[in-house]
């Protein structure tokens, strides 16, 4: 992301000096679509969206969780490690 400062620079190479974006991409150093993406924007108020976006372990973190919560109270040898999780997860979702 630009500063402010650099942005309005694009932004008067393009408007005042009436250059063109593949001049003002060579000026500046930066990418065509970034200078683009700069000088077609009107309203800077607008918040950007991110996308969320799902990880692979969703889909089995619910029984992850069921999982590491019975094991609060197991004892120590009995618990669930990485290696087990990632074995029952596999027989699970295999079959």
């Amino acid at each position: 992301m630009l500063t402010m400062t650099n942005i309005k620079y694009i932004r008067d190479l393009f408007e005042e000096k009436g250059l063109s974006l593949r001049e003002i991409a060579r000026v500046t150093g930066y990418n065509f679509r970034t200078v683009r993406k700069y000088v077609d924007k009107e309203d800077w108020s607008q918040p950007v969206v991110k996308r969320v976006r799902q990880t692979l372990i969703d889909k089995y973190k619910d029984d992850i969780d069921e999982w590491l919560i019975s094991d609060i109270n197991a004892p120590r040898k009995q618990k669930h490690s990485s290696k087990r999780i990632f074995n029952k997860l596999k027989q699970k979702y295999n079959n």
